[in-house]
């Protein structure tokens, strides 16, 4: 239990609290394949809470998870279902990743899908939202629903509230420095197809805070 938690603590954080730029970049070739690219720059404040929980694990076990244990832990998660060819890498200054999309028909359509439009246009649609994280991402049976029920997000849990008291909340769990740099950075989503490249952008609070879901469509 130790280690699921100390690995749901650098996927969940990483993905979706660390300070930015954190960039998700879609590729579509034209086969309508679907690669994933993820990077992030983990911030000071991270990684001092990285190593203070890998003190209190090795404190509490023989075996502390490394941060290789951790980055074979979250790729295997990865290529469980939906994703193969998964590459991820995590060191004490940043994480990087990345996926192909085995197959997005395994995908809920409600979370990621390709649509058809008129005209022979497609949509590519990437919905957040507590549906949709719960049904593909956060399973009972994947080591990050494990914190997201402890972090209590807006995004995840459905429930609205203000920047303030989710402030107040992630104050009281990590303490006001960290929750300051989880919550100051940008996600920006991009989407590369037919060799033009679309992207959007959000601030991680705003994202977080958005208990009705976000979406997230390119047509090309």
């Amino acid at each position: 239990m130790k280690k699921l938690i100390f690995t749901s603590a650098i996927l969940f954080f990483t993905i979706f609290f660390c300070a930015c730029p954190l960039k998700v970049t879609v590729n579509c070739d034209k086969n309508d394949k679907l690669s994933v690219n993820f990077s992030s720059q983990l911030g000071e404040a991270f990684v001092e809470n990285l190593t203070q929980i890998q003190q209190i694990s090795a404190e509490n076990s023989e075996n502390s998870p490394s941060l290789d244990d951790i980055s074979n832990k979250i790729q295997s998660e990865l290529e469980a279902e939906f994703f193969q060819n998964a590459s991820v890498k995590i060191d004490q200054k940043s994480l990087s990743a990345s996926a192909q999309v085995s197959n997005i028909k395994k995908f809920p359509k409600e979370f990621i899908s390709l649509q058809k439009k008129s005209g022979g246009k497609k949509a590519f649609v990437l919905v957040l939202s507590p549906q949709t994280l719960a049904a593909s991402i956060l399973q009972e049976d994947s080591a990050a629903k494990t914190l997201a029920d402890i972090l209590m997000a807006p995004l995840i849990s459905g429930e609205e509230m203000s920047l303030e008291d989710y402030k107040i909340l992630l104050n009281e769990i990590y303490g006001e420095r960290l929750s300051s740099e989880l919550l100051s950075g940008d996600l920006t989503v991009e989407f590369v197809a037919n060799g033009k490249k679309q992207s959007q952008k959000i601030p991680v609070a705003d994202l977080l805070l958005c208990s009705a879901g976000k979406e997230f469509k390119f047509e090309f």
